[in-house]
């Protein structure tokens, strides 16, 4: 198969701000010279909804979500050459054998800088109700769901499931990895997503001291939303995950911190295929060696991108029994 899918909570054609019902589309002919600065979604063929139960029917499914303030075009450059390796069409080789499809999620998380993340708190939310209705409805007939997400896609990732349990969703929630999480760092305990963090079977969060977005616009952000939300204070992509006591979740979360020493930034996880040339387009070292622990954490085989000296392995810390695989 050369085909890659995109499930979309937007308007594709005219990259509108308004969040949608889940509309599946497929890029046809997908290879390791992809031209991806070149891709245009306008390309995509619109799946029919009476085709979609077919492609999920009980495939074990990857979910990759974007994060803020990514209008449709960047989704495409940054998270098809993603698809594109884990689904065993890119030029590294990376495909992730424990997942049947790998399928990107698009949502309107952007707009004006200046407002975008308001704007955005909202649209997570609109479009994770609308995402578990699709991950609930007769049209989803997957056994599996896994993600893969980045900065406020792992907002969109919890409250999704959060809200598919409530809809009875079917399929079994196993691997969420949360990459640059803008969320808060107790987040994983919190009522809001307390729900998630039981259904999901294993929770991986990917995090790095040298991210600036975290820094400073995460806690600029935190004004707004302490508003109407507890106040947030540190993102659980710089600082890790802060377990409150009696937690019942350290036993199935793990934690890698990127080494200061790499200054992993906030931009350095997914490919940058509009930007980087190639192919592979938009794979720099840092970018590819996530998708390597990606790779490797789904297929559970050790990690040891450059040999050594990636990251700290923090899983240890709060289980004990862990052995460590950085």
């Amino acid at each position: 198969m050369t085909d890659l899918y995109y499930l979309s909570f937007r308007d594709i054609a005219s990259n509108g701000l308004g969040v949608t019902s889940g509309e599946v589309y497929v890029q046809r002919d997908v290879t390791p010279a992809t031209d991806w600065p070149h891709t245009a979604p306008s390309s995509f063929e619109w799946v029919p909804w009476a085709q979609v139960p077919e492609l999920f029917r009980n495939k074990r499914v990857c979910f990759l979500v974007h994060g803020f303030n990514v209008p449709v075009s960047h989704a495409v450059w940054c998270e098809g050459p993603a698809a594109q390796e884990f689904e065993a069409l890119g030029p590294l080789g990376l495909k992730i054998t424990a997942a049947d499809l790998v399928v990107v999620v698009m949502w309107p998380g952007d707009g004006l800088i200046g407002w975008s993340w308001f704007n955005a708190i909202d649209s997570s939310k609109d479009t994770a109700g609308r995402f578990a209705e699709f991950l609930a409805s007769s049209a989803f007939t997957a056994s599996e769901v896994a993600f893969v997400s980045h900065s406020l896609g792992a907002r969109v990732v919890l409250e999704t499931v959060e809200r598919a349990i409530s809809l009875g969703a079917r399929a079994a929630f196993t691997t969420a990895v949360l990459m640059a999480a803008a969320v808060h760092d107790d987040a994983l305990d919190d009522a809001e997503y307390a729900a998630s963090s039981a259904r999901l079977g294993r929770i991986v969060v990917v995090s790095s001291m040298k991210d600036e977005v975290l820094a400073i616009a995460f806690g600029l952000g935190g004004f707004a939303e302490r508003a109407m939300w507890p106040a947030i204070s540190r993102a659980l992509g710089r600082f890790g995950p802060a377990f409150k006591s009696g937690s019942r979740f350290p036993a199935k979360t793990e934690w890698y911190e990127i080494r200061p020493a790499l200054d992993q930034g906030h931009g350095d996880y997914l490919p940058a295929g509009d930007e980087l040339p190639g192919p592979p387009y938009g794979w720099s070292e840092k970018r590819r060696d996530v998708a390597i622990l990606c790779r490797d954490l789904f297929d559970a085989q050790p990690f040891l991108p450059g040999l050594m000296g990636w990251g700290i392995d923090h899983t240890a810390s709060f289980r004990p029994t862990w052995t460590p695989k950085l």
